[in-house]
């Protein structure tokens, strides 16, 4: 009843500023809901804690959850520590920053179209590219990025290597591939020096897709 009642003063209200902007009504309509709305986020959070398997959608979070404090809200109960770092902790991330400077190697995967199989694994378009971390590094200060794939992609006796050498959507290289498979860039700079990094290609994210029966055609 208490609810309805709610309800019938966002009625009233809308009537009464049927001028009034549309996101102030909604801004209203939340502020007299607020107590409903913290209720469930109470809820949902409970859920979070207690929890075993945690899914949004068909993407499933595994292991322990931490908040963006650290804090942890899921699978406490579960064998694992939290132990203090150490300021060599801290400075060997730096580092790692530092000699890439600035730069780090991720990929972006989606099912090639139509749906196509290889030993009933899916293809997918790959995209292996440089994303500069919290806008650090400039594209301006690399030469080239060279990828080794592996020794089955290419056709020399030992693979072969793709040296990109324009900045053009971030030294991007893309593949069609499936299965799983480690990336090996080196990135060579204007000023000579070298930095090797890698990544190891998967298709871990193919939930996010659903069912795959769904896209072919």
């Amino acid at each position: 009843m208490a609810d309805q009642g709610k309800i019938a003063e966002v009625a009233q209200l809308v009537s009464a500023v049927g001028g009034l902007a549309w996101p102030a009504i909604v801004v209203t309509a939340l502020y007299l809901a607020r107590g409903r709305l913290l209720e469930l986020l109470n809820s949902l959070i409970d859920k979070i804690k207690s929890s075993t398997e945690l899914k949004f959608g068909s993407v499933e979070l595994k292991g322990p959850l931490l908040n963006s404090h650290g804090d942890v809200i899921k699978g406490g109960d579960e064998s694992f520590d939290v132990i203090p770092a150490a300021a060599i902790d801290v400075e060997d991330r730096k580092s790692i920053y530092a000699d890439l400077q600035g730069f780090m190697l991720v990929h972006t995967i989606k099912p090639v179209r139509p749906i196509q199989y290889v030993n009933e694994k899916v293809i997918f378009d790959v995209s292996i590219y440089l994303h500069s971390h919290s806008g650090k590094g400039r594209l301006n200060d690399i030469k080239s990025v060279s990828y080794f794939l592996g020794d089955h992609f290419g056709k020399s006796e030992h693979g072969s290597k793709w040296k990109v050498s324009s900045a053009n959507h971030q030294f991007a290289l893309s593949v069609q591939a499936y299965g799983t498979f480690l990336c090996v860039a080196e990135i060579e700079f204007q000023d000579e020096s070298k930095s090797r990094t890698y990544r190891y290609i998967d298709t871990e994210m193919m939930p996010v897709y659903g069912e795959l029966k769904s896209l072919e055609g």
